[in-house]
């Protein structure tokens, strides 16, 4: 579950902070083991990127089954998924357009209560079968990856669009959301499946 994922994410990082605390005292000391001060740095990004993975299939999780979190949108326009959640210093936002009944000059996403950020959608997004995530990382999870020692402070704001599934359709082509017996019928694609 996000929950959980969330969780993890934050535990990680106190044993990452742990697994660094190690590292600065190892490098302190007069003879290094460059070894294993290898190793233990290899371990983080690793740690990072399995924590990572979890977010990424509880996101799956959520958007294969996103008509189970759908509200009333605040403007009375239809209905949407509109979530978010903390952990520790982790803090994630999702919003899913699934149904809405016009399309939109601009949407306000405002998720200052719990994730202190707000997002203004352009109209390009009313008409299209997205999702937006918004994942803020109290380190700076993307430079890393391209080989840079930039140091980030106060963390990165990462978004994500994020193509929905597509629905199932029945007689004539028309999306077919929800049967007589109240099933949801959603395909799950190769990366859902992953």
């Amino acid at each position: 579950s996000l929950s959980e994922s969330l969780e993890c994410l934050a535990y990680t990082e106190s044993i990452i902070e742990d697994v660094n605390s190690v590292i600065i005292k190892m490098k302190s000391q007069p003879i290094v083991d460059e070894a294993k001060v290898a190793a233990l740095s290899a371990f983080v990004p690793f740690l990072r990127t399995m924590c990572i993975s979890k977010l990424d299939k509880a996101t799956v999780n959520i958007l294969q089954q996103a008509e189970k979190h759908l509200k009333d949108a605040p403007d009375g326009k239809g209905k949407e998924v509109k979530m978010a959640e903390k952990s520790g210093d982790i803090r994630y936002g999702m919003w899913v357009n699934l149904i809405r009944k016009d399309k939109f000059r601009f949407l306000d996403l405002d998720w200052r209560p719990k994730l202190g950020i707000m997002v203004t959608l352009p109209k390009q997004f009313s008409a299209l079968e997205v999702a937006l995530r918004a994942i803020h990382f109290p380190y700076n999870q993307i430079s890393s990856r391209f080989g840079t020692k930039d140091l980030v402070l106060g963390g990165v704001f990462q978004l994500d669009i994020i193509h929905l599934p597509p629905m199932s359709t029945g007689p004539g082509g028309r999306p077919m959301s929800e049967n007589k017996r109240g099933w949801v019928m959603r395909e799950i694609t190769e990366e859902g499946s992953k």
